[in-house]
């Protein structure tokens, strides 16, 4: 016999039936709500806490675990959860906790969990505190949200546009954006910059565009009709006038932006700062100029020096048999002359020099000495060395010409009384300062300063201050004053600077590089050559090469008349074919440096290898000549300068035979 079935435990289907249906459906739903929830907290990484106040005792969730980096065999505690609290916060999270249970509220806030691998979380914890009836704190519930991997990305993305900035600030170059249609505007903090607008400014196209040098306006209309047509805008360059007052060069240039259905919304472009790209282009452009200039009037003065070296010895030689008062004019324009080429040569970095090592506080007072009485009792002239300890290496009459030049300038440049500044001192250059040579050296200078308060110079005067024969002194001025000066300063390696505007007066700085401390070298070892014989009267057969016939006809005239033989050649082969077929009949050689096929130096080369104690004189306008040193390690004392008179030709030949016969 069948037992009755039991009506309360029937299932169908695996669905409870009976009295136990509606707890255990309320207890799947309660199950079923706390994995949503597990797998929420999961899915958004935020653990949840619940704190009994009263009995404290508290319950974490599963991902609560996970964000404070314990296992599940750790009780939850208060202790343990502010263990895991980076030191530096834990006391402001304690306070925050005490204040919210304290006042019944709590505030939201951030902190960070170390956990124990080592590794950093970033928390921002919400939470609320409930009360009794008697309004005493029950409980304390919250919610830990990690936003490590946001804090990181916002970290990151600040790093990225502190590097985008600054890479902007240092490129100088600004971006924006504009769109047309609403006229609204962005720019980069590089482009408040170029401008000199305050970063709180609203910025606009008109206030752009206001901006524009007026004479630059007209480059840029057409960007109306490139915007109607949705077209790149630029490249074009223009200026831009800052709100205070300077003028920058900008380079810029914009391209469209499209919407999905490829209609042009708006332009993003750049802003490049280019005024010192400008300024540098220009720097060189002088610079070029400056060296075309002097390439130039060292050529003229070349030229000049040998006519100049003609008509002097031509004078002389007729001064030696007749008396007329018109030769010793000749003689004295021989001199002017002579000295209007020397400073063409000094413009153009070509004059010949005897440098040392000078003291220039000693050499610029006693120069001053006599510049004073030049200058007047009108114009007082104020001397001040403090600073200067160093030397220079600088022949002292240059030195001299130098400050005679600039205090000349300035006692021309003050009306009535007035005061000139000289100053020197040490100075220590690491970063290139000069307009017209930017390629001056960094290292340790000595500075000569010349300061006057005359009526200055507008920008278009000093641009051209140092060019050879720019005068604005009229008929009277030679224009070669400041020339010489800026040539002879760089033919040393130094560099000029002039500070003037109108009615401020004018400053003139000189560089010069400071003397290298060397100890005293040793006397140079005598030559293993074959001792020099002594050239008997009849052998003094004295070579002269030189391409210019005028020239070299002078020379010989001069020589014959002090008794010596001479033959004639017009170039290096021709001498050289000349001694190859005389041998040991040469005693000496006088040659031109500068010729065109076989220069001098290389011509002395070829004859010392065949006879190395020949001896030898060169000639020349030019002060570097190259492989003269190396020619002739005995160089001291067997060159001239041109032009020059007879004597000094005779003197210079009879040395070589004084000196070879010693």
């Amino acid at each position: 016999m069948e037992e009755p079935e039991d009506q309360s435990s029937r299932t169908m289907g695996g669905a409870l039936e009976g009295p136990e249906r509606p707890a255990l459906a309320n207890a799947f739903a309660l199950d079923v709500r706390e994995q949503l929830l597990a797998m929420a907290e999961k899915v958004t990484n935020v653990g949840t806490f619940a704190w009994d106040l009263e009995n404290d005792v508290i319950h974490w969730s599963e991902q609560l675990y996970v964000i404070l980096g314990y296992d599940r065999s750790v009780k939850p505690s208060s202790e343990a959860f502010f263990a895991r609290i980076h030191e530096d916060d834990a006391a402001w999270v304690r306070e925050v906790s005490r204040r919210a249970v304290a006042a019944i509220e709590a505030e939201p806030v951030d902190f960070r969990v170390l956990r124990p691998d080592g590794s950093i979380r970033h928390i921002h914890m919400i939470s609320q505190v409930a009360s009794g009836a008697s309004g005493r704190a029950l409980r304390f519930v919250g919610a830990l949200l990690d936003m490590t991997d946001r804090v990181e990305a916002e970290a990151n993305l600040w790093r990225r546009e502190q590097a985008f900035r600054r890479a902007q600030q240092i490129a100088k170059v600004g971006t924006f954006e504009w769109y047309p249609e609403t006229g609204e505007a962005e720019w980069s903090e590089q482009i408040y910059r170029m401008c000199g607008v305050p970063f709180d400014v609203k910025v606009t196209p008109e206030l752009y565009f206001s901006m524009v040098h007026p004479d630059d306006r007209d480059r840029i209309t057409g960007i109306a009709a490139a915007v109607s047509l949705g077209e790149p805008i630029g490249p074009w360059e223009y200026r831009i006038v800052r709100t205070d007052g300077e003028i920058v060069d900008v380079f810029g240039e914009a391209t469209p932006i499209f919407d999905h259905h490829g209609k042009p919304t708006g332009y993003v472009g750049t802003a490049l700062d280019v005024t010192m790209r400008k300024r540098y282009e220009a720097q060189l452009l002088q610079a070029q100029k400056m060296e075309a200039l002097g390439r130039l009037a060292g050529g003229i003065a070349h030229d000049f020096n040998n006519l100049l070296t003609v008509i002097g010895a031509h004078a002389a030689s007729m001064k030696r048999r007749i008396s007329d008062p018109s030769l010793d004019e000749i003689s004295r324009a021989v001199e002017r002359a002579s000295d209007l080429t020397h400073r063409l040569l000094a413009f153009g970095r070509q004059a010949v020099l005897e440098t040392r090592a000078v003291d220039p506080v000693r050499v610029v007072r006693e120069s001053l000495g006599m510049i004073g009485r030049v200058v007047g009792d009108a114009i007082s002239i104020e001397l001040s060395t403090e600073g200067c300890t160093g030397k220079i290496t600088a022949e002292p009459s240059q030195l001299d010409q130098v400050l005679l030049n600039l205090v000349i300038n300035a006692r021309d440049a003050i009306e009535g009384d007035g005061h000139i500044r000289v100053r020197l001192r040490d100075v220590r250059l690491d970063t290139p300062i000069f307009d017209v040579q930017p390629t001056v050296a960094s290292g340790d200078y000595v500075m000569l300063e010349v300061e006057d308060d005359g009526a200055g110079m507008p920008e278009a005067v000093k641009h051209r201050a140092i060019e050879p024969f720019f005068s604005t002194k009229g008929q009277g001025g030679t224009g070669l004053g400041l020339a010489m000066v800026y040539g002879i300063v760089s033919q040393y390696g130094g560099g000029l600077l002039i500070d003037s505007k109108p009615g401020e007066g004018t400053v003139v700085r000189l560089y010069f590089p400071r003397a290298q401390e060397v100890s005293s070298s040793a006397e140079p070892e005598p030559s293993q050559d074959a001792p020099p014989r002594a050239v008997d009267e009849d052998q003094k057969l004295v070579l002269v090469v030189d391409d210019e016939a005028s020239v070299r006809r002078i020379l010989g005239a001069v020589l014959e008349d002090a008794g010596y033989r001479v033959h004639l050649a017009a170039g290096g082969e021709e001498a050289l074919a000349f001694y190859d077929a005389t041998v040991d009949e040469v005693a000496a050689v006088v040659t031109d440096v500068m010729m065109p096929g076989m220069t001098g130096v290389d011509l002395v080369r070829a004859l010392r290898e065949r006879r190395p104690s020949l001896p030898a004189l060169y000639l020349s306008g030019y002060a570097q000549v190259h492989g003269l040193d190396e020619a002739d390690p005995t160089l001291r004392g067997s060159f001239l300068k041109k032009p020059f008179t007879a004597e000094e030709l005779v003197a210079r030949v009879e040395e070589l035979f004084t000196t070879r016969t010693e």
